[in-house]
């Protein structure tokens, strides 16, 4: 009996950047598209939009591995936070983040960046830079994202109640130039400072403890001038 031949599915062919903006406005597009793409490729691809956005060079990250980006990641002391919540969590953070993806039919887990936000519209990136209504992803997004943010200050990972020191006065002095702080700044971290931090972490919605934990960092960098951190939200 003749040997039966054995045929190999075609590799996958690697996706081309178009020359401008994709722009997608039915979710089955999106699942067509980003099913071309390996679980890693499509990781690599929507770091390097995000990676750009912190003012990396897109040069520094061509045909780089995981592990060079997450090398280039620590040259620029960027850390990750992960996020479970909504896009209102997000533009609350304001930051641009990487969003995971399940696609329909066991087609597994794919990532998209989250560049921008503008209405109900977004701008996204893979492969391409991707033009299209926030409610395209709303079906095939898990709610988990990972958001890239630099701790210019060196901060202790957690300031709240009772806790002296010297970070103490630049939160106190922060919270002020933000219209949350009143009083006179001091060492320790009390009522005060708990009810202005409270106050921010209220206007922002976030979980108001009184707690300034990563949450509340990211937000109150991203609310200060003084450091240049990309923004999700335009303001």
């Amino acid at each position: 009996m003749p040997k039966a031949e054995v045929v190999e599915p075609p590799p996958l062919q690697r996706r081309i950047p178009s020359s401008g903006p994709l722009s997608i406005l039915d979710p089955e597009k999106l699942v067509t598209y980003l099913s071309s793409l390996t679980l890693i490729e499509s990781k690599l691809e929507a770091v390097k939009w995000i990676l750009e956005a912190w003012n990396v060079d897109p040069e520094e990250m061509q045909g780089l591995s995981e592990a060079d980006l997450e090398m280039i990641q620590e040259d620029h002391k960027l850390s990750s936070f992960e996020v479970n919540g909504t896009l209102e969590r997000l533009k609350s953070l304001n930051y641009p983040a990487f969003l995971e993806i399940a696609l329909p039919n066991a087609q597994g887990t794919k990532y998209l960046a989250l560049v921008s936000i503008n209405g109900d519209s977004g701008v996204f990136g893979s492969v391409d830079k991707i033009e299209m209504p926030l409610s395209i992803i709303d079906s095939l997004w898990t709610r988990k994202a990972i958001i890239l943010w630099k701790d210019y200050e060196n901060l202790p990972e957690i300031l709240s109640a009772g806790y002296r020191g010297k970070e103490a006065i630049w939160l106190q002095k922060n919270l002020r130039l933000l219209g949350f702080f009143q009083g006179r700044e001091a060492l320790l971290y009390g009522p005060k400072t708990i009810r202005a931090v409270k106050e921010l972490q209220r206007n922002n919605s976030i979980k108001d403890d009184g707690v300034f934990n990563t949450d509340s960092k990211l937000l109150l960098y991203n609310l200060l001038q003084i450091y240049s951190t990309p923004k999700l939200v335009a303001q």
